[in-house]
Formats: C-alpha cells, structure tokens, sequence
C-alpha cells in the first residue's frame, strides 16, 4: 500500500513550550508541565542554563551607537506521548 503525504507527519517544534533554566526553589523543577498537544510526537526547544548567565563585559554605549548583541544557543529534543487509560 503506498504511503500519501497526508498520513506522514513530519515532528516540527511546539510554540507553547520552551524548556530552560528555572531559579532555584521553585516547583517548576520538580515535574515538567502538562500541555495539550494535537501531534502523538513532535519536537519542543530547550535552552542553556549558561547561556543567560553569560553577558558581555561591558554594554555602555555611546550616543546614537548600536548596543551589545547577546546571543545563546537553542537545541530541540523530540516527545512522544504514550497512551494511557484507566478503566
């Protein structure tokens, strides 16, 4: 039987979930949040703890001069929701 595009997903990432650092302290570090999803698997983007901690050493600027540019990195992990039931 062949496959049509229509029954082929391709994971793309969610843009209501980003996962990153958290201060300490907080409960968010002690489970990870339940979202509605539509895809069984998808992709969601994760970013560096380190990467907000790392600031240039100096951002004064002159007048009418451009500011300092802060960039980090951002990697993507995949999901695949399991099912479930209880009857």
């Amino acid at each position: 039987m062949p496959i049509v595009s229509r029954d082929v997903h391709i994971d793309r990432p969610l843009t209501n979930l980003v996962v990153g650092f958290e201060p300490q302290g907080t409960i968010v570090q002690n489970f990870l949040p339940i979202i509605n999803v539509n895809k069984q698997s998808d992709l969601y983007f994760k970013y560096d703890k380190g990467d907000f901690f790392r600031l240039p050493s100096t951002t004064r600027r002159a007048p009418k001069t451009k500011g300092r540019t802060v960039s980090f990195n951002v990697s993507s992990e995949a999901y695949f929701a399991k099912n479930y039931a209880l009857v």
